[in-house]
């Protein structure tokens, strides 16, 4: 699914990964990139 973060960049990512962004504030791309390392561990 694509999704356009507050700040204007656009990520393509599964619903599972979305649902791990936090939803307490508004996620930023150190967030998503943060999804990338939390699935190589």
């Amino acid at each position: 699914m694509d999704l356009e973060l507050a700040d204007g960049s656009e990520f393509f990512l599964c619903f599972d990964c979305i649902e791990r962004l936090p939803d307490d504030r508004d996620a930023t791309p150190e967030d998503v990139a943060a999804l990338a390392t939390r699935a190589e561990e």
